[in-house]
């Protein structure tokens, strides 16, 4: 794979010069033939399909720093070589993914309409994009060549705005993916109404053949009143006992009509698009450290009626620490008592990994410096939850969140041996891992993906660039989610996994911090940790766009929102549930009103 370097401070570009002058059409260069970095080069083969990609690293200063690129739009700009006709294309594409934003390291995938056009392309950069005023701060040039293809030959050269693209190809999708699911749903209210209606007619059917038996059983007893034999009491307690034997099997009959037309009705609100889970999560650890669960935090999810996804707290003493340790379980144990108490069902156990079982760790730096330890402790604490899971009829465990550096496909044959002693005992249930969201499509990470019954993603802002108003639409919001500001298509990353391996998918954490700009980062810049946040009508916002997002994605079967206590809370949980936050009655009436 090719790698790029860029100094901001240091490198020097001169400017392209014309340098020749054919068919009225300027030729520029640098004089020389190539450009002044030339250790920055990429050469790709006409036609290449989204198969060549470069890692790129941006620094700063003498020292070569790292240049800390969170935070930023990495967007490749190039002017095509001229075609036969004498025609140069603009390519312009946002969908470069940073693979380390502290360390300036990020990865782009050329798309195939870069190598449309043999030869040197006019001029190739990548734009550094500054999120917080959208300026352009600095441009990364270097060479872009394509080489002929004379065996295959036929793309048809066109500009290519990868923005402009993605909506039109969502437009396009979702004509495409109306017109099927209306068929389907057509043809399958057809069979559930011609069912039913075969189920009342034999109902019918029923009712008069035993209408009959009866009328033809009380014929007797008629015929002894008109010949004078009054009914004995032997007589009298026979025939109430014939009665009640036929009344019971008719009953019997009809809630079991009943029966089969409520299963109708709950197939009909699946296939209009309801999520399987719908989970808010909360978190236990044994210090207290975090914002664990409260009996108040269960009170409002069940007057929401969510269920509960809960993360449990492993601890580490630091990133490197090979021998995690689970606490005593106390209140853990704790939670399943009031979710049983109030109704709540507990949908998934998730552990994160915290120092000092603290859960402000990244997960993604975690490198034990003894693998094999670690995976042999990890797969011990993993079989315990498992047990937890069977033993509470909790359907889902979650085997790591964010562990970026141990999903890595070379340690599959380690996660391999905790998925199976786990299916050996527990075989019913069901595994995933809460992946960040480039992750799912990082060919790096993936194989551990093919062992697991849901694929999981975590997803939070920044979504876009606005501070919250209510001039602000939801289908604006929407869209967001197929472009972040960072670049990171998350309904194609999910989307390409689900398709690849076949299998379901759900959010295992998303969210975000109730403030006005808590749409634009994780941790936005007006949040106040001393104060906290209460800009429930944001999360509002952000609830009535990702519902309606969830309800159209064929792939999507769940989510867990992120979270029931501080800072990303979207209620107050000292609030009596009488009184309800505008969050919580979009999570209330989407799902009462079928929206999920």
């Amino acid at each position: 794979m090719m790698e790029l370097t860029f100094n901001l401070t240091e490198d020097r570009r001169e400017p392209l010069k014309p340098q020749s002058l054919k068919d009225f059409e300027l030729t520029f260069g640098n004089g020389s033939g190539v450009n002044v970095q030339s250790n920055n080069w990429v050469q790709g083969r006409l036609q290449m399909d989204n198969l060549r990609q470069t890692f790129v690293n941006i620094q700063q200063g003498k020292d070569n720093e790292p240049f800390d690129i969170t935070g930023y739009i990495l967007q490749f700009c190039g002017r095509t070589p001229f075609d036969g006709k004498q025609q140069s294309y603009r390519v312009i594409d946002n969908s470069s993914v940073v693979v380390d934003g502290l360390h300036g390291r990020f990865r782009y995938t050329f798309p195939a309409q870069a190598f449309a056009v043999a030869g040197t392309y006019k001029q190739a950069y990548f734009r550094l994009i500054r999120l917080s005023d959208y300026k352009c701060i600095a441009t990364l040039e270097f060479d872009l060549s394509v080489l002929e293809d004379f065996v295959f030959a036929d793309m048809v050269p066109s500009d290519y705005i990868s923005p402009f693209n993605d909506i039109l190809n969502q437009l396009l999708d979702g004509e495409k993916k109306f017109k099927a699911d209306t068929q389907t749903l057509y043809e399958e209210a057809a069979k559930r109404l011609n069912d039913a209606v075969t189920q009342l007619t034999q109902l019918g059917t029923d009712v008069k053949t035993t209408l009959t038996t009866e009328q033809a059983a009380l014929q007797q007893p008629i015929e002894k009143i008109k010949e004078n034999n009054l009914l004995t009491q032997a007589n009298l307690d026979k025939f109430s006992e014939l009665i009640d034997s036929k009344l019971a099997e008719l009953n019997k009959k009809i809630t079991d009509l009943a029966n089969s037309v409520e299963a109708i009705r709950q197939m009909g609100r699946n296939n209009a698009g309801l999520l399987q889970y719908k989970m808010v999560t909360v978190t236990t650890d044994p210090n207290g450290r975090n914002s664990v669960v409260t009996e108040n935090q269960i009170k409002h999810l069940q007057a929401i009626h969510a269920t509960m996804s809960i993360v449990d707290m492993v601890g580490i003493t630091d990133k490197n620490d090979s021998n995690p340790q689970k606490s005593d379980g106390k209140l853990l144990q704790q939670a399943i008592a009031w979710s049983k108490q109030y109704n709540v069902p507990i949908t998934m156990i998730k552990p994160h990994l915290g120092i000092d079982y603290w859960d402000n760790f990244y997960q993604a730096d975690y490198m034990p410096t003894d693998v094999a330890g670690y995976f042999n402790a990890w797969g011990a604490i993993l079989m315990k939850y498992a047990a937890t899971c069977t033993e509470n009829n909790i359907p889902i465990l979650c085997l790591e969140v964010e562990q970026y550096l141990m999903t890595q496909n070379k340690y599959l044959d380690y996660w391999r041996t905790i998925i199976d002693s786990i299916r050996a005992k527990y075989p019913h249930l069901l595994l995933t891992a809460a992946y960040m969201s480039f992750e799912i499509v990082d060919d790096e990470h993936t194989d551990l993906l093919k062992y697991l019954d849901l694929i999981g993603m975590n997803m939070y802002p920044g979504y876009i660039i606005d501070d919250y108003s209510d001039k602000l639409t939801t289908s604006y919001l929407i869209q967001s989610f197929s472009n972040t500001i960072v670049g990171i298509n998350n309904a194609k990353c999910i989307d390409q996994a689900c398709e690849k391996f076949h299998k379901n998918a759900i959010l295992t954490e998303t969210g975000c911090i109730p403030t006005v700009k808590g749409l634009t980062q994780l941790v936005p810049d007006d949040f106040n940790s001393v104060h906290g946040a209460n800009d429930y009508e944001v999360t509002a916002f952000l609830m009535k766009a990702m519902f309606n997002f969830l309800k159209e994605d064929k792939n999507i079967i769940g989510f867990a929102w992120w979270h029931a206590g501080k800072p990303f809370n979207f209620f107050n949980e000292t609030e009596d549930v009488a009184n309800l936050s505008p969050a919580e009655n979009v999570f209330k009436s989407s799902i009462e009103g079928g929206v999920i």
